[in-house]
């Protein structure tokens, strides 16, 4: 028996781990994006802080020595947000556009951004008919780790985004220290 609401505070923690296998499912799709969402902003939650932020008149001056400490602690850490099983959240466009915006602006925070999947798609969204904004996270991509090779439409996503082959000068795109360990023939990746 508890005589207290229950309070969920990460505030100081270095480390956040949330595992949304029962509360993710796709029978209900609005409580699946709620609880992604709310696990998204515990993940972000403490990272952009700027020194014009602690400098300005939105905080007040009594508590402008504690936002500088915070700003230090928040410039020595290491932010990475990391979300596994993204097709999971395949059909929640708020919750992917969220991902687009730390992708786009997460950099000047430190941000590091790692989603893993099964399929280059679970990354990738046109344009729909339902008026669902296309989404496109594979435009962002720094690094790439394929643990099996893509087929079929993946096959297709991937070669759009990283076909090593410029399709106007018939040159390599990537340096050649990188090809040696990739299969090529003269259409491209194979």
């Amino acid at each position: 028996c508890f005589s207290h609401h229950t309070q969920f505070d990460v505030d100081t923690a270095r480390l956040v781990s949330l595992d949304l296998q029962e509360v993710v499912s796709k029978q209900s799709p609005k409580q699946s994006s709620l609880f992604v969402q709310i696990a998204r902003m515990v993940g972000v939650k403490k990272i952009n802080l700027s020194s014009e932020d602690v400098k300005s008149n939105s905080i007040p001056e009594i508590f402008k020595s504690y936002y500088k400490k915070e700003l230090q602690n928040l410039n020595g850490d290491r932010k990475v947000l990391a979300i596994d099983e993204m097709h999971n959240y395949r059909g929640n466009s708020v919750f992917m556009g969220l991902l687009e915006v730390d992708a786009r602006e997460g950099r000047k925070w430190g941000l590091e951004l790692i989603l893993a999947s099964q399929n280059i798609n679970d990354f990738y969204f046109p344009d729909t008919t339902d008026g669902t904004p296309k989404v496109d996270l594979l435009g962002f991509v720094t690094h790439l780790c394929l643990c099996t090779a893509p087929e079929g439409d993946d096959l297709v996503t991937f070669r759009k985004y990283f076909d090593p082959i410029d399709s106007n000068t018939g040159r390599y795109k990537i340096p050649n220290s990188t090809l040696d360990s990739i299969k090529l023939d003269s259409s491209g990746l194979t």
